[in-house]
């Protein structure tokens, strides 16, 4: 991606063998990122986007999500809007989302397929900029 220098949006759909990490390096503009079905998209991989102090928007969703997930999207501070979907929902519980809390800028936040309960939603509370909050296939809250 080192020709994107102008993107702003970017919707991704990666194979298996592709670190997707590694498609951030020369898109310094980039505002929104979409990673969905990202197979080897992990906590660790994600740590990349926090030196992407552009990006607001941050939807995820792949095999390797756990809980970790939610400190490592915690650390863009930028964000405003989340969406976090896990593949599998015992993987992604109340300790992924309450980190996301800390968000100053967080206005839109999605959960999907999670075991989340209404103790992991009240850690949202200190959102003070949240506006909207979806939370779809939790069957906890």
């Amino acid at each position: 991606l080192p020709d994107l220098p102008f993107a702003y949006t970017l919707s991704v759909l990666v194979g298996p063998d592709t670190p997707a990490g590694t498609l951030l390096a020369d898109a310094p503009a980039l505002t929104r990122l979409h990673l969905a079905h990202c197979k080897r998209l992990t906590p660790a991989g994600l740590r990349a986007f926090a030196a992407r102090p552009k990006l607001v928007e941050l939807a995820l969703g792949g095999d390797e999500m756990t809980d970790a997930a939610g400190d490592a999207v915690a650390a863009v501070r930028t964000l405003e809007d989340v969406s976090l979907a896990g593949a599998y929902p015992d993987r992604l519980t109340d300790r992924a989302i309450a980190p996301l809390g800390r968000l100053p800028r967080l206005r839109r936040l999605t959960v999907r397929e999670g075991d989340y309960t209404d103790a992991g939603l009240d850690a949202l509370a200190a959102a003070a900029a949240l506006e909207e909050l979806t939370v779809q296939g939790c069957p906890r809250v």
